[in-house]
């Protein structure tokens, strides 16, 4: 019997060994970033997602109830992902004490409407102040320094120049960092060991970090490093990556001074303070970025007040220190833990914002814009055209059902498996009318990369190549107030997924001795993956085969604000020469 016996547990130990060696062995299932060719998509539950989401407002998450009912509107927007809050302050209220019921409630109340969830984590840094720090953290100013500085114009209440502290923590002391590090390195450990159907996703450390109101922080210690040499690592990442750096930082660095132990002033010139500021805040985050992954390697993000080309050459204006556009190369030298640097776009000239992000080894994600009837246009450009991982607007509980968000959203959930499948490639291209208002007396200033003459109002038609094939897109205006876009699923040779609003496209060949007719073209919807046909499109619907308009011709069983779904083929013909 004993024999027996220790054969079977033999047997036991050999399978479990066997079996844990196989889950070894198999890659992770917890949410990732990954690369595809030319993109870097978000993988969840082993699938490309594109987060098609909205902000929470700053304060909805604040209580289990309000964020419910803000949750619950979001399932009827037709979200599949939002971004809420957990503060520092409501997270920690006491030294070492932790509350996660908030935490605990929020993923439970999206599980409850199939969301995923991407967590921002309010604590040092909040739109350039640190007004989520807890209470315990803000009084003891002996123990946590706040930074010192002098009043900005039409900022702070004038132009006194008296130095007075400021309710933003100085980046540049020890004991803060510690702090928020431990206290959110606890919230990752408990989100992995609960988080068992990975709802949240992704995490944002901080929310626009920086110094608002302040351009340098004028502590001791601060004023000592920025008379300092620039610090070895710093230099040493900008020499290995000067071929790929900002157009920004790569003039400045090319003015550099090269002598031995030179200060951020002689190294950077103009942009010193941005530089030294952003080093410092980047190193701040990276010491709770890198504490958080260890508790929990999921993708994270920082997200930039941008600055805008008005205030060029004026920090504090825009939070100093913050990852703006021209300090991108800072933050990746400080901060290797980071996954994605983010632009909070509320600026109309949301495409040269996009461009800028979208900088060498940077993926692009919007977590926050401005509402408006042109959000569905910037977020099927993004997913798009710039091989986006999504999109989100700013106090998305605002926003009212059966506007054309919502009916992007819809479209795209249905397109996911096409999009994420394209990106990266030259078989999807999206388009849209960007709508400049004129502003005068604006100073471009830096603004050198190379983003076109994108800074002007898009012009009213786009020819767009997809293999042998052009379509000649023209902007209407057939819905009023809305902003036109297109995007263009290639398929197979002739064959393409195309969806959009207020556009007209006729077709071309390439080669000029053919001409371009469509074959075939259904409107329809993807239920369950597969494509069902609510109408076979032609007559006058197709100008007899020769365009297709979005939204398609009067379908009055459905409202005005349908976006439709069109596959199409196309065919060509040589031309006969006159006789």
């Amino acid at each position: 019997m004993n024999i027996i016996n220790n054969l079977k547990t033999a047997v036991l130990v050999a399978v479990c060994a066997l079996c844990c060696a196989q889950a070894s062995a198999q890659p992770s299932n917890k949410p990732h970033l990954k690369n595809n060719g030319n993109a870097t998509q978000l993988v969840v539950d082993g699938k490309p997602m594109l987060l098609l989401c909205g902000e929470l407002g700053n304060s909805s998450s604040s209580s289990i109830s309000y964020a419910a009912e803000s949750l619950a509107k979001c399932k009827q927007l037709g979200l599949n992902s939002a971004i809420a809050s957990i503060s520092w302050e409501q997270f920690e209220p006491q030294e070492g004490k932790y509350d996660y019921s908030l935490i605990d409630g929020l993923i439970k109340e999206a599980e409850k409407n199939n969301l995923k969830l991407v967590v921002i984590w309010f604590a040092s840094y909040k739109n350039g102040l640190s007004s989520f720090a807890p209470a315990w953290v803000r009084r003891d100013q002996q123990r946590f320094p706040r930074m010192i500085g002098p009043s900005i114009e039409g900022l702070t209440g004038g132009a006194d120049q008296a130095s007075y502290y400021k309710n933003i923590l100085s980046p540049f002391f020890e004991a803060s960092w510690k702090a928020d590090a431990k206290a959110f390195a606890q919230l990752m450990k408990h989100i992995k060991e609960t988080d068992t159907h990975h709802t949240v996703v992704m995490m944002q450390v901080e929310n626009e970090a920086g110094a608002y109101g302040v351009d340098i922080d004028r502590q001791p210690i601060a004023r000592k490093l920025f008379n300092s040499a620039v610090p070895q690592e710093l230099l040493k990442y900008l020499h290995t990556h000067e071929a790929d750096l900002t157009p920004a930082m790569a003039k400045a660095w090319k003015a550099r001074q090269t002598k031995a132990g030179a200060n951020w002033k002689e190294t950077f010139g103009t942009v010193a303070i941005d530089a030294f500021m952003a080093w410092h805040f980047a190193r701040y985050l990276e010491q709770v970025t890198a504490a958080g992954k260890k508790a929990y390697d999921i993708p994270m993000y920082y997200n930039a007040w941008l600055k805008q080309p008005k205030h060029e050459g004026m920090p504090g204006r825009y939070p100093s220190g913050g990852p703006i556009h021209s300090m991108l190369d800072i933050y990746r030298a400080a901060s290797p833990s980071i996954d994605l640097l983010c632009p909070d776009i509320y600026h109309p000239e949301f495409k040269r914002y996009c461009l800028a992000y979208a900088h060498k080894g940077n993926t692009l994600f919007i977590p926050e814009c401005r509402p408006g009837e042109d959000m569905a246009a910037k977020a099927t450009w993004v997913m798009g055209e710039r091989a986006g991982i999504g999109f989100a607007p700013f106090g998305v509980e605002r926003i009212q059902e059966g506007t054309s968000l919502t009916e992007c959203y819809r479209v795209l959930s249905q397109l996911m498996p096409y999009v994420t499948a394209a990106q990266g490639t030259k078989k999807i291209r999206t388009v849209f009318k960007q709508v400049i208002p004129k502003i005068k007396g604006v100073n471009v200033g830096e603004w050198d990369f190379d983003a076109g003459e994108l800074e002007k109002e898009d012009a009213g038609s786009i020819k767009v190549s997809m293999g042998n094939w052009v379509f000649d897109v023209s902007y209407t205006n057939q819905l009023k107030g809305e902003a036109a876009f297109a995007m263009f699923i290639q398929l197979s040779d002739d064959e393409f997924i195309v969806t959009g609003r207020n556009v007209r496209m006729n077709f071309e060949c390439k080669d000029n001795a053919k001409t371009a007719e469509l074959i075939d073209a259904e409107q329809g919807e993807f239920e369950g993956g597969k494509w069902t046909v609510r109408r076979r499109l032609n007559g006058d619907e197709t100008a007899h085969g020769v365009a297709v308009s979005f939204p398609t011709s009067i379908d009055v069983f459905r409202p005005e604000t349908q976006q439709d779904i069109v596959k199409l083929k196309l065919y060509s013909y040589k031309r006969v020469a006159q006789p």
